[in-house]
Parts: C-alpha cells; structure tokens; sequence
C-alpha cells in the first residue's frame, strides 16, 4: 500500500469513522449540552414511548459558535384530537434558557392538526434554528398522566455565518487535520513527480 492510500485511508477513518452521538432528553430536570453537529436526539422513551408526568429541558449551545437547528426526523407527541390542542407539548426557546422567547410550542404531526394548518402541526422535515446571539437553542417538553406516544428523532445540525471575503474560515479540528494532510499529499505528490 503506498503512502497516500495509507494516509487517505486514515483520513476517511477519521472523517467517517465515528459514530454518531445520541443525546436522550431527560424526563425531568435540565440537560446543557455542547454539540458540533450531527448527533440524533432523542425523547426519554428512546425506542420507546415516553412516560407520563416528563417534565425536562436540554439545552442545546454550538461547540465552535455557529447557531444550533434542531431537523424533524421522526415526531409524534399527543394531541387533542379535533381540538387543534396538545395534551403533551414540545417547546423550542431561541437561547440558552426556558426564559428565552419561544420559537414554536407544539405537539404533532397527526393529520388533523397539519392538513388543518393548525399552530401545534410539527411534520417530518420541518426544523427549528436559533436566532439568539449565543447560538444556542433550548427544548422542554411537558406530558401529562394519561397517553404516551413514540415521541422524536431529531438530527442537530450547526449553521455558521458564510464568512466575509476579508476574513478566514475557522476550521474544526478534524477539518484542519484534513486540511494539513491534503497538502502534505499534493507536496509529496509534486516531489514525486519532479524526481521521476
């Protein structure tokens, strides 16, 4: 195996090796958590429903600045039917704190509350991002005694501004191995090249 299939091997291991982290909502109490993107968060139940009587926040903040969006995968949480209410309420807060302004509250994608464009819908596909200065997004969800459902899977993403064309990029550590490796390959290449 030549040096730049070891090094590009390495590369790809490093890049797509890791696994994809999982952050579980807590049923009660508050979770502060840094992420980078690309991790799955799920409700309490996991693969489960929920239980009856969570009450939990987790706040979400950007581990490299950034704003935090939070993409619907998978969402069912009790409504009222016919009502256009929800008995149990997801609530996503614009920063680092239930104290933040609400970006949306709501509690399903049944078909009586999306195909009658009522305030509660949340479908697959949908997502909510932060506004707030520190990046950072905070999500509470209260149930009640009664019914439970399967509850979430979402994927946290990082949106970064596209910067100006006076100022350079950050990069992620990874990004930056990447990027240091790429160019010893090209100069090793060049090298190669010139001494045949």
């Amino acid at each position: 195996m030549s040096r730049v299939q070891i090094v590009s091997s390495i590369l790809l291991i490093l890049a797509f090796g890791s696994a994809q982290a999982q952050i579980v909502h807590p049923a009660t109490g508050t979770s502060n958590v840094v992420v980078s993107g690309g991790e799955t968060f799920l409700d309490f139940g996991e693969e489960e429903n929920y239980q009856d009587y969570e009450d939990g926040v987790t706040s979400f903040c950007p581990s490299a600045g950034g704003q935090v969006s939070l993409s619907i995968n998978e969402f069912a949480v009790e409504e009222q039917e016919g009502l256009g209410g929800c008995y149990d309420t997801v609530t996503f807060y614009d920063g680092s704190t239930t104290g933040a302004p609400v970006i949306f509250a709501g509690c399903g994608d049944s078909d009586y509350l999306c195909e009658n464009n009522l305030a509660a819908c949340i479908e697959s596909g949908d997502s909510f991002t932060s506004t707030s200065d520190d990046g950072c997004l905070t999500v509470g969800f209260r149930s009640d005694a009664l019914v439970t459902y399967s509850g979430w899977d979402m994927t946290v993403s990082i949106f970064r501004a596209v910067p100006d064309s006076n100022s350079i990029p950050a990069l992620s550590p990874l990004g930056l191995l990447i990027l240091v490796m790429t160019l010893m390959l090209s100069v090793g290449n060049a090298f190669a090249r010139s001494r045949q």
